[in-house]
């Protein structure tokens, strides 16, 4: 219904508290981001509405010009930069996807992902994706972008099979400097179905946790431009679908050694990384089943302290 509840952890009792809930969208909240401050608040609605919010007030700070229904949203570390990705509407141009900088108050347009790139390698425009999910990559010089194409068939009913056209779930780099090779593809035909991936940096290299309807896949890749994701490190795959997920950050190291996620019956899973391998037997790690009663919606670590974590569930239940 739009209404969007913000939440504090008491310093002395380190309990949760609500300082504030304020209507954000006639229709309803698809995406929430904080900037690193926690001074000011980015929300989308479903119908393609963004807004930055001042938190101490609750008051809009700027509202961005529509550009279609809004799916994901990603801001860089440095609070520098916005990512928006995008669902298409039929009979629009619209963006794929935009970079916004972050001036004080305002958001001001720095790059788009359309449906063709300048020198003719790729054209979505009969065929244009929905954004699942983006992120920034380390440098903030490209996005991890993942996509959904729906496959139309042809005039005839048939439905084409060349390894050219653009169909399924893809996804890639969007290079924002690079105007004539803006989007590279990583092959991702073992992947199928992809709801989101999350990329990582190790001193091991990078690494690539993709999450889809059957489960979740963690590769590693070892060259340089992290294009080819060949290794598989992990795997699992649980009774019920993966709702959400969180990396928990250690302030001092810097790693990301913990992963928590929530499943579509209300179970949580904390795994620890343990000699290079996501374990589930490592000390730190934890299988919470029962703590809720409906399906997880969100689960996350706080940033500042890797031994705590909130999960919320779909009946508004969450839990510290």
């Amino acid at each position: 219904d739009g209404q969007c509840f913000l939440f504090q952890i008491d310093p002395d009792s380190a309990q949760p508290q609500t300082p504030r809930s304020f209507r954000a969208h006639g229709s309803s909240v698809s995406e929430a981001v904080f900037l690193p401050s926690g001074q000011s608040l980015i929300t989308a609605s479903a119908d393609g509405q963004i807004r930055k919010w001042d938190f101490a007030t609750g008051a809009i700070e700027t509202e961005l010009p529509w550009a279609g229904p809004v799916t994901a949203l990603s801001i860089s570390n440095d609070g520098r930069y916005l990512l928006v990705g995008h669902a298409p509407v039929e009979g629009r141009e619209l963006p794929v996807a935009q970079r916004f900088r972050i001036e004080g108050d305002a958001l001001l347009a720095d790059s788009q992902l359309i449906n063709q790139d300048p020198i003719g390698r790729r054209d979505w425009d009969n065929n244009q994706p929905t954004v699942q999910s983006v992120q920034f990559a380390k440098g903030n010089d490209r996005a991890l972008v993942t996509l959904f194409f729906p496959t139309r068939p042809f005039g005839n009913g048939t439905v084409p099979t060349s390894d050219d056209r653009w169909t399924g779930y893809r996804m890639g780099y969007w290079s924002f400097n690079e105007t004539q090779r803006d989007f590279e593809l990583i092959p991702s035909s073992k992947n199928g179905e992809i709801s989101f991936a999350v990329l990582g940096e190790d001193p091991t290299g990078s690494q690539l946790l993709v999450v889809g309807g059957k489960g979740a896949r963690l590769w590693a890749c070892d060259d340089e431009q992290a294009l080819n994701f060949n290794r598989l490190t992990k795997s699992f795959r649980p009774a019920t679908a993966i709702a959400s997920l969180d990396f928990a950050s250690d302030p001092e190291s810097g790693r990301c050694e913990r992963l928590v996620v929530g499943d579509a019956e209300g179970n949580v899973r904390v795994w620890q990384l343990e000699s290079d391998r996501w374990s589930e037997n490592a000390e730190a790690a934890q299988h919470l089943v029962g703590k809720h009663d409906a399906a997880i919606v969100s689960t996350f670590f706080r940033p500042d302290d890797p031994d705590r974590m909130i999960s919320a569930d779909r009946r508004g239940h969450w839990k510290l």
